[in-house]
């Protein structure tokens, strides 16, 4: 099933609703949705919730951390 988006532009409320929907689901096509949106300007609201917004996208978004080779092999070596 084709997913459905809103049309541009949204209000940041609702952006907020779709990125909760997409962390709660683990939906990272819709979580990049909302970013891209972000990112063109297609969010309306205030300064500072659009900022907020911003930073939940950076938060939610950011890779995992992976071990290091010095990591890896500190924890293999054992005592």
């Amino acid at each position: 099933m084709k997913q459905r988006y809103p049309k541009l532009p949204i209000k940041v409320g609702k952006a907020r609703m779709r990125l909760l929907t997409a962390i709660i689901t683990g939906d990272n096509d819709l979580a990049n949705w909302v970013r891209a949106a972000v990112d063109q300007g297609q969010v309306i609201g205030s300064p500072a919730a659009i900022r907020e917004l911003k930073h939940r996208l950076d938060e939610v978004l950011e890779p995992e951390p992976q071990a290091t080779d010095a990591t890896a092999t500190a924890s293999s070596a054992g005592p």
